[in-house]
């Protein structure tokens, strides 16, 4: 026991001060630093609206208010807010001075990054900073996927399957998921696109390439949480019965066609006898001969 109270006490102070931000985060709290606070983190969705709140003491006048965006460090763009009087807001924004709340309205993804709301009393000269992060999203459109397989004789070799899907943001890899669990050597991807749309939102795409020695198989693919339909790759359009019966009609065609070329060649060769022996036996200058001796 002596031990370990030894460690929490050469250990204490330090643990304490890495564990604050961790349960300040937890409980929600904020913990101010000279003014400034830990980011509070905000999200919104493209189209959508979002509100940040500055919390400042009720029963206390304020001097000034008012939020901007971080460019870059050192530099801010003015967003809405008041200094003694309104400020010129940014187009879609509206300051609720009452609640000192600021709403955005109709996001978009250009409005990700890093805010700043800035407060100071009448009574008291310090400024204060809340800062509060902002994240955009836009979910992708449900997926679609196309195949296209090389065959040879009506028998797939190798499919080329195409997912795409559309309108997001940011920027997100799609998934491939394939039901039999194949080895990752059978298939492989072979691209992936983003292209940008005039909105600010992107449409993305992945090609895969599938072995089809496997045999057939069962793929889909998914972004945000959204799969697409589940598709047959490296389908074979003639199933197991249908060769079957295509191998027994071939060979009843084989047969019928060696019985027919058998019996061609069967009479052929008793014409060839017929002929031979009614040379042989009924030859006119033989029989003429016979006469002459029999007289």
């Amino acid at each position: 026991m002596k031990a370990s109270r030894s460690w929490l006490t050469l250990l204490g102070p330090g643990l304490l001060l890495y564990l604050l931000p961790l349960v300040l985060k937890v409980t929600g709290l904020r913990s101010v630093d000279g003014g400034h606070s830990y980011p509070e983190s905000y999200k919104g969705v493209v189209g959508g609206n979002v509100s940040f709140y500055c919390p400042v003491d009720k029963t206390k006048n304020l001097d000034f208010l008012y939020f901007q965006k971080v460019v870059v460090i050192g530099e801010q763009i003015f967003f809405n807010g008041y200094h003694s009087k309104p400020l010129k807001p940014q187009p879609r924004t509206e300051m609720d001075q009452s609640n000192t709340i600021m709403h955005i309205y109709e996001l978009t993804s250009s409005d990700s990054g890093e805010y700043e709301c800035h407060y100071m009393y009448k009574d008291d000269q310090t400024v204060n900073t809340v800062k509060i992060h902002l994240s955009v999203t836009a979910l992708f459109s449900k997926p679609v996927i196309t195949n296209n397989c090389n065959q040879a004789n009506g028998i797939p070799l190798e499919c080329e399957v195409k997912c795409e899907a559309h309108n997001g943001f940011p920027n997100k890899k799609i998934k491939w998921n394939e039901l039999r669990n194949i080895s990752k050597e059978m298939w492989n991807i072979l691209r992936n696109n983003e292209v940008p749309t005039k909105t600010e939102l992107v449409n993305i795409s992945s090609t895969a390439s599938f072995n089809c020695s496997v045999g057939e198989l069962k793929v889909s693919c998914s972004v945000d949480g959204i799969t697409s339909d589940i598709i047959s790759v490296c389908y074979s359009k003639a199933s197991p019965d249908q060769s079957a019966n295509l191998i027994i009609v071939i060979a009843a065609v084989v047969c019928v066609l060696v019985g027919i070329a058998i019996l061609c060649v069967f009479k052929f060769k008793k014409r060839t006898t017929e002929a031979e022996n009614t040379r042989s036996n009924g030859h006119p200058e033989e029989v003429r001969v016979l006469n002459n001796l029999g007289s």
